[in-house]
């Protein structure tokens, strides 16, 4: 189990350094002179030159790498171009509303996806599964920014019921949250609504109606939790969903978040700001799924037997 776990990590850490090595090289290949950026289109070229030097972008690529990953270690995400403050400062005041969102936008898509996954699979073959089905076809075929949009129009402009936009508070955060997390619930309910359907003709399911096993028992703590596996992997890739969803939810509500924040350092060539935001997402994104992964042992009791016999 230890040694299973260190791997995974050692695993996670490999990843993260490969992001932060793509991500470098890949905005550095980006056309544009940062220095030109800082000092402005009119700027001579001995004053491009002395913030050229000042930046370090005068440096061979090697170098700029090396000093980058020093800061990293150190916990220096660079200095933004605009602003002239660190990078780490900025995205982490914009990081709680993030989180918030994602995190309620997460849970929404579970409660939907599963609560909506065991009822079809409760009600196969019936109206209520084709409806959802139907529902749920319509949403996943339906952009966020596009069923934002909707949202707004019916809530906001329409009924009048919800703010369009706004920071903090309950009401102006219902419609990003419910429109981020509809999105991801689709491919849960799907999931799980496949999962416990393939469950119900498994061989133990056999065996255990003939030992005597209520239907109501055999369904939610046997098939359910074994379809809680592919579910809860399908959750940790959806994380990536939810974080570039973020990107266009902040934009679309007008709220604060890192999302909005890199939309608007893209705009303004603000390499740093831009660099430090995905990189988070990055981490964030690795770190989720690492948990996802140790999660097994404690889901599917099966995963936890196999990994003690591996290693013996």
């Amino acid at each position: 189990m230890l040694r299973r776990i260190l791997e995974r990590v050692l695993v996670s850490l490999g990843v993260i350094f490969g992001a932060v090595t793509l991500i470098f090289l890949v905005l550095n290949w980006l056309p544009g002179d940062a220095a030109t950026l800082v000092a402005g289109d009119d700027a001579s070229a001995e004053t491009i030159a002395h913030v050229r030097a000042k930046l370090g972008t005068n440096r061979s690529l090697g170098a700029q790498y090396r000093s980058y990953l020093a800061g990293l270690v150190h916990g220096d995400l660079g200095t933004s171009y605009v602003t002239r403050e660190p990078v780490v400062s900025r995205l982490a005041a914009q990081l709680p509303a993030t989180a918030a969102l994602t995190l309620a936008a997460c849970s929404v898509a579970i409660l939907l996806g599963v609560g909506l996954g065991v009822l079809s699979a409760l009600n196969h073959g019936r109206w209520f599964d084709q409806v959802v089905q139907a529902v749920s076809l319509f949403w996943v075929s339906m952009p966020s920014f596009w069923l934002g949009i909707l949202m707004i129009l019916i809530f906001s402009v329409r009924l009048g019921w919800l703010p369009v936009i706004g920071d903090g508070g309950l009401l102006p955060s219902v419609l990003p949250v419910l429109t981020l997390g509809m999105v991801v619930s689709v491919p849960l309910q799907r999931m799980v609504r496949d999962g416990m359907l393939e469950g119900l003709h498994e061989p133990y399911v056999t065996t255990l109606r003939a030992k005597g096993l209520g239907e109501r028992r055999i369904f939610y703590v046997h098939v359910l939790r074994n379809a809680l596996t592919p579910t809860v992997t399908l959750l940790g890739v959806l994380v990536g969903e939810l974080l570039s969803g973020a990107v266009i939810i902040e934009t679309l509500f007008a709220r604060q978040g890192i999302g909005r924040t890199t939309v608007e350092a893209i705009t303004q060539k603000d390499m740093p700001v831009v660099q430090g935001a995905i990189l988070i997402a990055s981490v964030s994104y690795v770190l989720v799924n690492l948990l996802v992964d140790l999660s097994y042992n404690w889901i599917d009791p099966r995963t936890r037997l196999a990994t003690s016999k591996g290693t013996r």
